[in-house]
């Protein structure tokens, strides 16, 4: 009994030693390097909850690990190291968080399959918000870019929209827009895919929405296909009574009084006296007397000076809805009036002798 004791003993003493042994040189073979590639959020539940941002971003990582681990973290920032909410230092409940970088992807599945540290994270955290979804139902609208066009109709005709719950309200009356190019149809009937996208006065962002389905079709006559052109600036006009203008003076805040980067769509010789200066195009800014005593600060644009059949695509890149343009409205010094001086009528010529 005493031998079996001392063996199992020494066993125990000489397996302890051995492991001991092997962390240790476990440890000697890992090394210190700095890596570089992208990490992305995401959630957990993507049917419930959409995640800001979304996007991959570039990270620099200094990772302690056995060259076998730091070849794997390298291709998994590669690929776009993906951290899932509901990880350690990323909460999946709605909300924004400062997520500290290092910290949760020591918390990543595939990093804690390797024998990796994540020491230190360049950047050292990242704002991140996770936000509640909505499905609903909504109809379509066809946009047809560039076309005159008849008889649209789309199939299907509604769609389940999963969005932002914040959004919900904005999209309050408004339609899903069908998007059709026309670039390579001929006129007459068509049958044509469209993309799928939400107005622009929602403000959402293009991956936090998701379509069901993805693919619709519009089925329209082409009539006439439309020309575009883009101008690089575009001038602002007051428009106003020339009584109420006399006692103030207007600065545009506007890019010094132009809109920039503006797109047109029409025919093509209307288009083309437009280019050659034949026609000066202008957007009106209108101006009335209580505008002009409250020095209202932002005024829609009211209406635009074009060529029959040409009309306005977008400003910036961006679709134009009630386009405001910033106003500084100051009241003019008055300038006082200073009378004539008087002047003594000359004397009369003296009369011959």
């Amino acid at each position: 009994m005493g031998n079996w004791s001392a063996n199992l003993s020494t066993w125990f003493v000489a397996a302890v030693a051995t492991l001991l042994i092997w962390t240790w040189a476990a440890d000697r073979t890992r090394e210190t390097r700095e890596l570089k590639g992208t990490i992305s959020f995401r959630s957990s539940d993507p049917k419930q909850h959409f995640v800001d941002p979304m996007k991959p971003f570039v990270v620099t990582l200094l990772v302690k690990a056995s060259p076998a681990s730091i070849d794997r973290i390298q291709t998994l920032l590669d690929e776009t190291l993906l951290i899932p909410s509901g990880t350690a230092g990323f909460p999946s409940a709605t909300g924004s968080y400062n997520v500290m970088l290092a910290d949760a992807l020591n918390n990543v599945q595939q990093i804690i399959a390797t024998d990796a540290t994540i020491l230190t994270s360049r950047p050292e955290s990242a704002k991140v918000v996770i936000g509640d979804l909505t499905s609903t139902q909504f109809p379509l609208v066809a946009k047809i870019s560039l076309a005159e066009y008849e008889s649209a109709s789309i199939n299907p005709a509604v769609v389940v929209v999963t969005l932002p719950t914040l959004a919900m309200e904005a999209m309050k009356n408004l339609q899903v827009e069908a998007v059709v190019d026309t670039k390579d149809l001929s006129t007459g009937k068509n049958n044509a895919p469209a993309t799928l996208r939400l107005p622009e006065s929602v403000g959402v962002k293009p991956d936090q929405v998701s379509f069901f389905p993805n693919e619709v079709n519009v089925t329209f006559t082409l009539r006439r296909k439309r020309d575009n052109i883009n101008l690089a600036t575009v001038p602002l006009q007051i428009a106003a009574s020339p009584t109420d203008l006399k006692g103030f003076d207007i600065t545009f805040q506007q890019d010094g009084g132009v809109l920039r980067d503006v797109v047109l769509i029409g025919p093509a010789d209307a288009l083309k006296d437009i280019e050659t200066g034949k026609f000066a195009v202008a957007a009106i800014v209108p101006l009335n007397s209580g505008d002009l005593g409250s020095k209202v600060a932002k005024k829609a644009i009211s209406n635009w000076i074009l060529p029959p059949g040409v009309s306005v695509e977008s400003v910036a890149g961006k679709q134009i809805v009630n386009l405001e343009i910033a106003l500084k409205i100051e009241p003019r010094a008055t300038v006082p009036i200073v009378p004539d001086a008087e002047v003594e009528p000359p004397l009369p010529a003296p009369k011959g002798p």
